[in-house]
C-alpha cells in the first residue's frame, strides 16, 4: 500500500514538473516569437539589429527572414511532439507534424540560421558557436527524419530529441542574456560569446550523457 502511494506521488510530481516545464518553455518561446515580429520593421538603434545596419540589405536579411518566419511552426510542433507523446494513438498526425517540423528546419530555417551565424555579435567565438549549432541542428534533424522514414524508431527518437534540444537553444540564449545583463552586469562581446556556447553545448552534453547511461543500463 505504501509503495503504491509513493509510486502515485512520483507520477503526480513528474506530471506536474512536465507541465510546469512546458509552461515555462512555451512562455519564453512565445516571447521570442512576439519579439521576432519586430524584425520585419527593423530598428537598428537597439537589440539584435543594433550592429547590423550596414549588412542588413545583404544576404543577411534573407537568412534572418527565412529563419524567423519558420520559428513559430518549428517551436510549436517541436514542443507538442516532445511533451505530448501521441505517436501511438495518432501515428499519422505524428508523422505529418514531424515532416512539417523537419522540412521547415532543413529547407528554410537551418539555411537561414547558418547564414546569420556569420554575422553574429561577439566576435569569432560567437560565429563559430552558431555555425556549429546550425550544422548540428540541421544534421540531427535530418538523421531523425531519415530514421523515422525508415522505421528505425529508437534512433529516430534520439535524433529528434537532439534536434529539439538544439531548437530550444534560442530560449536558453535569451534567458542567459537576460540574467547576465540584469543580475550580473555582464555584457559586451566576451559575455555574449560565452553565452552563445552556454545556450546549447551543456544541454546537448547532458542529453548525450542520458543516452549513454540508458545504453549502459
Amino acid at each position: 500500500m505504501k509503495t503504491s502511494i509513493q509510486t502515485n506521488m512520483r507520477l503526480h510530481f513528474r506530471w506536474l514538473g512536465k507541465y510546469l516545464l512546458l509552461f515555462l518553455v512555451s512562455l519564453v518561446g512565445l516571447g521570442i516569437i512576439i519579439k521576432s515580429v519586430d524584425y520585419y520593421i527593423p530598428d537598428f538603434s537597439k537589440g539584435y539589429l543594433s550592429d547590423k545596419k550596414n549588412v542588413f540589405d545583404s544576404i543577411f536579411k534573407y537568412g534572418l527572414y527565412a529563419h524567423i518566419a519558420t520559428v513559430p511552426v518549428i517551436f510549436l510542433i517541436g514542443t507538442l511532439q516532445a511533451f505530448f507523446r501521441y505517436e501511438k494513438r495518432y501515428p499519422r498526425l505524428h508523422r505529418v507534424a514531424g515532416n512539417v517540423y523537419a522540412y521547415s528546419i532543413l529547407l528554410i530555417s537551418f539555411p537561414g540560421a547558418l547564414i546569420i551565424s556569420f554575422y553574429a555579435f561577439g566576435g569569432i567565438a560567437s560565429k563559430i558557436s552558431f555555425v556549429i549549432l546550425s550544422i548540428l541542428w540541421g544534421y540531427c534533424t535530418y538523421k531523425g527524419w531519415y530514421y523515422g522514414k525508415n522505421k528505425i524508431l529508437q534512433d529516430h527518437k534520439k535524433f529528434m530529441i537532439r534536434s529539439y534540444v538544439l531548437t530550444t537553444s534560442a530560449i536558453m540564449l535569451r534567458v542567459l542574456s537576460f540574467i547576465s545583463i540584469h543580475y550580473f552586469n555582464f555584457s559586451g562581446e566576451n559575455a555574449y560569446a560565452i553565452i552563445s556556447w552556454a545556450s546549447w553545448l551543456p544541454a546537448l552534453l547532458i542529453t548525450e550523457l542520458i543516452f549513454y547511461k540508458d545504453r549502459a543500463n
